[in-house]
């Protein structure tokens, strides 16, 4: 069998007896036959969709070529053709569509068919016509709306919706007289080059009889296809099919169930030039699957506009991001939005006694658990000084924290009342906002003194954030020289003034008391 009559037009009628009979031959009006619906303006295929919703009022408009040899036959038992209602059919599909925003898109296409062709025949007494002259086609609208994933992601879905008004014509084969509503599933995704994209829709159509004794009316439709991506180009083969259902003995039946495949090419001239080629075949005889099909296409889209800069890459735009420069998270603060998240609180135990340092209250000397925080981690025989103590107004600390001379970088010793001030905080959630201050003594340039003072209120702030202190609860200040708090003239007073104080600035009132039950 050839190909030409191994499933690559549409069966009309199988007759096992022809009888035709002028007497009795009467005419019979023709229905929609064309079965190719090209996809919205802006995909990169000729019928499935990757849902590119990008941008914001983004137009594509363009026209695609598609040319039909044989859409519509009719065969004898034996399988040969008897004639071709429609021998060569060319349509014009113009159109457009607009991503309103990001998830949503509108678009409409007008199909023309410029030329067509066809011979006219009898079949059991019915005279069928041919198509014989141009005409319009069904005018369609369509709406889609993105619900899950972006353009570029391995699964995009949007839900959607085609409406037909009858602007074809019946005659000529380019309409059914009624409108028709199709609604619709679209998916699509990419992993890396490749590209894959499908379309599920039911379409309802108003017309319910039959054409040379095969049913017609409301269909279940399907495309699937995929493609590979290089630099401007994309290669790869669609399918598409549909069967009637408004009637059991159609649904899969061969003679309303055509499909088709094709394989396209697509290339991008420009950013926002594009042009196909591709060509294809029927699958079945089903109503309107040619013997080939032969598709062109040449479409301008706006560029999406470039998304705003991200230059860490975390998700969070420059403009939004406290860190523009550093990976980080997102955070409800402005300040620390798209910053790191502090790290995860060391477990530090400089004594060996198996009790961290955060919670040790002699961090220096291995001693042993109790519930009691003040003397947690404490040998029995030793009681602890309280480093760090809440007033009204400060956390008041008992030793001073040290730095290394003329420098901002704290020495060791001072670790344990820096413990003892993160342990106070923790053991007060009231506090809601502490300023870090640095102070010297009056010895050197009042400039330098401001800003050393400074560096060393930020350098406990750091260890502080390091060990676990939301950074949002402190800020830190540097005053220098002048807020002594002894005479200068001494050096036990000019070691007193060269010190960090802890300041509260803001705190959790005090809950109302309870009403008393009447």
């Amino acid at each position: 069998m050839t190909l030409e009559s191994s499933g690559l037009a549409v069966v009309l009628v199988a007759l096992s007896v022809v009888s035709i009979s002028p007497a009795r031959a009467q005419s019979q009006t023709g229905f929609g036959v064309a079965r190719f619906e090209p996809a919205d303006r802006g995909s990169p295929y000729f019928v499935v969709d990757p849902l590119d919703l990008r941008g914001r009022l983004r137009p594509s408009v363009g026209a695609t070529f598609d040319y039909a040899h044989k859409p519509l036959a009719v065969y004898d038992p034996t399988g040969a053709e008897r004639f071709a209602l429609v021998r060569h059919q060319l349509f014009v599909h113009v159109g457009g569509s607009l991503v309103v925003a990001s998830r949503l898109r509108l678009a409409v296409d007008l199909p023309i068919a410029a030329y067509q062709d066809g011979e006219a025949g009898v079949v059991e007494g019915e005279t069928l016509s041919a198509a014989t002259a141009p005409a319009l086609g069904d005018l369609r609208v369509a709406v889609d709306v993105r619900l899950l994933g972006e353009h570029g992601q391995p699964f995009t879905l949007a839900v959607g919706a085609r409406a037909w008004a009858p602007t074809g014509l019946r005659s000529q084969f380019t309409g059914d007289g009624s409108a028709r509503l199709s609604p619709q599933v679209l998916a699509g995704g990419a992993l890396g080059a490749f590209e894959w994209a499908a379309r599920l829709a039911v379409v309802y159509r108003a017309r319910d009889d039959a054409y040379a004794g095969s049913p017609l009316g409301s269909e279940l439709f399907a495309a699937a296809g995929a493609g590979v991506r290089a630099g401007g180009l994309r290669i790869g083969p669609e399918v598409f099919a549909s069967t009637v259902v408004a009637r059991s003995n159609a649904f899969l039946e061969r003679r309303t169930t055509p499909a088709d495949w094709i394989f396209g090419v697509h290339y991008d001239v420009t950013a926002t030039l594009r042009i196909g080629a591709g060509m294809g075949t029927g699958l079945t005889r089903g109503y309107g699957s040619p013997a080939f099909r032969g598709l062109a296409s040449i479409e301008w889209s706006a560029a999406p506009a470039p998304p705003p800069p991200d230059r860490d890459r975390d998700g969070i735009v420059d403009a939004m991001d406290a860190c523009p420069e550093e990976a980080g998270v997102p955070d409800s603060e402005p300040e620390l939005n798209g910053c790191p998240p502090p790290p995860p609180i060391p477990r530090e135990d400089a004594d060996g006694d198996g009790i961290s340092d955060l919670d040790d209250a002699c961090p220096t000397i291995p001693g042993v658990h109790t519930p009691d925080a003040r003397t947690n981690g404490c040998p029995p025989s030793v009681v602890p000084r309280q480093l760090a103590v809440v007033t009204d107004t400060e956390i008041r600390i008992e030793e001073q924290i040290r730095f290394a001379t003329d420098s901002a970088e704290l020495l060791p010793e001072s670790d344990a009342v820096l413990f003892a001030v993160t342990r106070t905080l923790r053991e007060h959630p009231g506090i809601r906002k502490l300023r870090i201050e640095g102070h010297t003594d009056d010895t050197g340039e009042p400039t330098y003194n401001d800003e050393l003072s400074a560096r060393r209120a930020a350098a406990v702030m750091a260890w502080l954030v390091k060990h676990g202190v939301d950074a949002r609860l402190l800020a830190s200040q540097g005053f220098g020289s002048r807020r002594p708090i002894d005479a200068s003239g001494t050096e036990e007073g000019r070691a007193k003034n060269r010190r960090v104080a802890f300041t509260i600035l803001e705190r959790e009132p005090p809950a109302a008391p309870a009403a008393p039950n009447p």
